[in-house]
């Protein structure tokens, strides 16, 4: 799903001049959730990275299954080389209607709220945090989906 929503969106992030890397898990991991939900989540972040890069940059997106509480999960992991979010923001950025771009009539501030409320739902976890060369992370944490 990752690979597909790349191909859409590679022609837009090459005219943006920004090159985006996809690291998958070694082995095929698989959520249990709405796929068309999980897309609207990854387009949000990458619209969000794309926003904060508007001269280029990059973004790398990987996943991988982890042990955490004894379960087996899914991490996401969402980087950009973007300028980060200021420290003061960073606990504020999943409420609703919350956004660091005032005077874009465009941006309600859902984005964040809307994929916060999507990955609760399917019993995930979402973080962010900043890096300190630049740029941020958001790590989101889904159970593993097993048929057994």
């Amino acid at each position: 799903m990752i690979r597909n929503i790349l191909t859409l969106i590679k022609h837009s992030a090459k005219h943006k001049n920004i090159t985006i890397h996809f690291t998958p898990s070694d082995n095929e991991i698989a959520i249990h959730a709405n796929k068309n939900e999980i897309k609207q989540v990854m387009l949000n972040l990458l619209k969000n990275s794309f926003e904060a890069m508007p001269s280029g940059g990059e973004i790398f997106i990987g996943t991988t299954q982890i042990p955490l509480n004894g379960n087996s999960f899914v991490q996401m992991t969402f980087t950009d080389t973007g300028p980060g979010i200021q420290a003061e923001n960073l606990s504020d950025i999943f409420l609703p209607f919350y956004s660091t771009k005032k005077g874009h009539e465009d941006n309600l501030g859902l984005g964040l709220s809307v994929s916060y409320g999507i990955i609760r739902k399917y019993h995930g976890t979402i973080s962010v945090e900043n890096i300190d060369q630049s740029g941020c992370q958001f790590i989101i944490n889904f159970p593993l989906y097993s048929n057994e």
